[in-house]
């Protein structure tokens, strides 16, 4: 939920929904753009992945509903600061609050799970600062999350998070191999030629182990 959609009542609905539905058949769930402050004053009791810019994550901190034995967070120039340095112990708090794996996009990108662990994946890929790009990162990550529903019934979020942002930067690299100006359809394409060398013989099933 988010990317391309301005919030609504209708998409306040479809939240709760969404929750219930996850409550009862265990579907993974991934929030983008507007839907991530929305869905930060829940916990989740199923697989959830949230892709937010360091905008948004500053905003996705501020909506978390902390008590006062979880500490408070710091002033608003200081918490802008430690996002963009030292952003780890605020995706642990972020990711243990929801109960939901976060992806926190940038030039580094950090991935936080709810049980403290965080991978620090150093991209260094400009062509994916076009818009775009995130909107792609969170349905790529729906997609695994779809996939290894399929294949095994049940949800790994961090593995499937570490898979769609490997994808991306591999993606993004062959793009900046072309040497012109590009949009996010020219991604498209290649995410698809990479998803297709993955999982077509020999190495098909490589996400889900089968």
């Amino acid at each position: 939920m988010g990317p391309g959609l301005s919030w609504n009542r209708t998409l306040d609905e479809s939240l709760t929904k969404a929750i219930e539905a996850q409550a009862q058949r265990g579907i993974g769930l991934v929030f983008d753009a507007d839907a991530i402050v929305h869905a930060a004053v829940h916990t989740f009791a199923g697989p959830t992945v949230f892709t937010p810019h360091p905008v948004e994550f500053e905003r996705f901190l501020k909506a978390l509903p902390l008590d006062t034995t979880e500490g408070l967070l710091p002033g608003e120039d200081k918490l802008s600061r430690l996002i963009t340095s030292n952003p780890v112990p605020l995706l642990q708090l972020a990711a243990r609050k929801t109960n939901g794996v976060i992806i926190l996009k940038g030039h580094v990108i950090y991935i936080g799970a709810p049980d403290g662990t965080y991978s620090v994946i150093d991209g260094m890929e400009s062509i994916l600062a076009m818009g775009g790009s995130g909107d792609l990162l969170a349905g790529l990550t729906g997609a695994l999350m779809a996939r290894m529903k399929r294949n095994k019934e049940t949800i790994d979020p961090l593995v499937c998070s570490k898979w769609a942002v490997a994808i991306l930067i591999e993606a993004g690299h062959r793009l900046a191999q072309k040497g012109a100006f590009q949009d996010p359809l020219a991604l498209v394409e290649i995410l698809g030629s990479i998803a297709g060398e993955l999982w077509l013989p020999p190495l098909r099933g490589t996400l889900d182990g089968r």
